[in-house]
């Protein structure tokens, strides 16, 4: 008996080293499995018994992630009296852990009923308080470990549990080692299908499983590429370029010239120019300044000015006042709005184009509040544009500040309207 059980776990074992080495599944979810495993039990001394050897047959179902439930019955037989034995039935609950690798350890609980017999043997002389019967209930802890063999969830299977008999006055403490194989049966339930980018082909089937949201797809789940140019029509520039043809990252020809401006794709920097556009070495649009004010004509609202006259960024012609339209202050206060730096920027760059020429920044009021306020406010509004202009680049050595309250007003104080014109602030061109 004890060689036939060695040489079935030894069986065991060998089988375990020269099998699969995926991801161990543990107890599977939703699945049935049996397990047979042979047993050694080394019995509580008290037992007056040596230790056994016998079998255990469990049928259990996985359920959660890694736990399960079985149901077994075992037996067991000793060599120290004729016939001297065990047998019982148990329930537990199992839960293996660390699915990671070829190897998953479980723990375990669970409770039983166990018999052990003694029975006589006139061979033996054994007192007769010692011939007995028990029939008691038991309970144990178990640590053991799953080994992945195959890939349908057979599994080699290893455990040690220690195991207390339930009897008065005295309870028997047994370690009981088992070893032997889970074996699954029953179709595995179906795993739940995703389709993680949303492109209508599951995951398990998905080659290309980033496609962007939206993308036309084939049944691979990889985005269409009508040209077969290597690049998908969503990121493809030009979507029907030949057979056979080198493109770029964009899907245009290497060596091609798509926007017929004598510059090849390879080189050109503005790839979609109108045909029949002047282009520049590198493809773009050559702009020319027909004035020559320094302003380029596609930014230039005064194309004609006569030469040599000063401009504004604009390309105008600079008048000996700039009213700042547009620059604001916050209320009682010379703290610029952020609405105003769009207006104070295009002056700065003005004053740049002409670099010398002296200006005074005046501040100016509405007629609300005393003279002395309004002139005192003013000329703070004054000094913080031109502080802003200096900041910008503008020599400190042309920009003079000056406020001048309410002593300029340029519309009626009696409405709102025209008090929110004389709140302003004016660039004068004094000369260079």
């Amino acid at each position: 008996m004890k060689k036939v059980i060695c040489a079935a776990a030894i069986a065991v074992v060998l089988l375990a080293t020269h099998q699969s080495e995926a991801q161990n599944p543990g107890f599977e979810t939703d699945r049935w499995y049996v397990s047979p495993m042979a047993t050694f039990i080394r019995e509580d001394t008290d037992r007056n018994t040596n230790n056994m050897l016998g079998g255990h047959f469990g049928i259990g179902r996985g359920f959660g992630d890694g736990w399960a439930v079985e149901l077994y019955a075992f037996g067991n037989q000793s060599d120290a009296f004729d016939e001297t034995g065990q047998i019982g039935i148990g329930l537990d609950l199992l839960y293996s852990f660390l699915p990671s690798g070829k190897w998953r350890p479980y723990l375990g609980v669970g409770v039983g009923h166990i018999k052990t017999n003694i029975n006589d043997d006139p061979t033996i002389i054994v007192p007769v308080t010692e011939r007995f019967d028990e029939d008691n209930p038991f309970a144990h802890g178990a640590v053991g470990f799953l080994r992945q063999l195959n890939g349908q969830g057979l599994q080699l299977r290893g455990e040690l549990r220690y195991r207390a008999d339930l009897r008065d006055p005295e309870d028997y403490r047994d370690l009981v080692y088992n070893v032997g194989i889970v074996m699954p049966f029953g179709r595995r339930p179906e795993a739940p299908t995703f389709d993680t980018d949303g492109d209508g082909v599951i995951d398990g089937s998905d080659r290309c499983p980033g496609t962007p949201p939206g993308a036309a797809v084939d049944s691979r789940g990889c985005e269409l590429d009508s040209d077969a140019d290597g690049v998908p029509d969503s990121g493809d520039a030009c979507p029907d370029t030949g057979a056979g043809s080198r493109v770029d990252g964009k899907g245009c020809e290497i060596d091609a010239d798509n926007d017929g401006d004598g510059v090849r794709n390879t080189g050109d920097r503005c790839p979609n120019t109108p045909r029949g556009t002047q282009v520049d070495q590198y493809g773009c649009r050559t702009v020319g300044d027909v004035d020559g004010d320094g302003v380029l004509d596609n930014r230039d609202r005064c194309p004609r000015t006569a030469p040599g006259a000063r401009v504004d960024a604009s390309g105008c012609e600079l008048s000996d006042t700039i009213e700042l339209r547009g620059v604001t202050f916050k209320t009682n206060s010379a703290t610029l709005t952020s609405a105003s730096t769009g207006v104070l920027d295009q002056a700065a760059a003005t004053l740049l184009r002409n670099a010398g020429v002296r200006v005074e920044v005046q501040g100016h009021t509405d007629r609300t509040g005393a003279d002395s306020y309004n002139l005192a406010l003013s000329q703070r509004r004054a000094e913080t544009v031109r502080d802003y202009l200096i900041d910008k680049g503008v020599s400190p050595s042309t920009l003079t500040a000056k406020g001048y309250g309410e002593s300029q007003p340029v519309a009626d104080n009696s409405t709102a309207e025209g008090r929110a014109s004389n709140r302003r602030v004016v660039l004068k061109i004094l000369g260079r």
